[in-house]
């Protein structure tokens, strides 16, 4: 195959990746808007407020860090939805698409488990 070919087929590869992100955002998005209820323990809010302190201050690895901590601190959390969310959002910013991908994925079903399960989609909204 020529250059040209390759790098072709590469471009739209990465078109399609990058919709897939933005459609998952955007339905991870709409989810998490949907629904605010808490029933988050005060440890798991307290453990969350450092990955989203420093998302918000654009501190993109250590959001990403410190959401992975949580995760692996509370796995059932009704909150790893959004969780994932933040995650995905801070690895867009880092430009690792696969692992934004699989987190937006992550949140989605979290958030639909949720629905199902008649319990809060995310605990952690403002």
């Amino acid at each position: 195959m020529d250059e040209g070919k390759f790098c072709a087929r590469r471009k739209e590869g990465n078109r399609l990746i990058v919709r897939r992100i933005w459609v998952i955002l955007t339905v991870a998005g709409l989810l998490a808007v949907a629904g605010c209820g808490s029933s988050v323990t005060r440890d798991a809010q307290q453990d969350f407020n450092p990955g989203r302190a420093a998302f918000e201050a654009g501190r993109w690895q250590e959001a990403v860090d410190a959401f992975t901590r949580f995760l692996a601190a509370h796995p059932s959390s009704p909150a790893r939805g959004e969780v994932y969310y933040y995650r995905g959002l801070a690895e867009v910013r880092l430009s690792r698409r696969a692992e934004a991908l699989a987190d937006f994925q992550r949140a989605t079903r979290a958030a639909g488990r949720a629905l199902v399960d008649g319990g809060p989609l995310f605990g952690l909204c403002d």
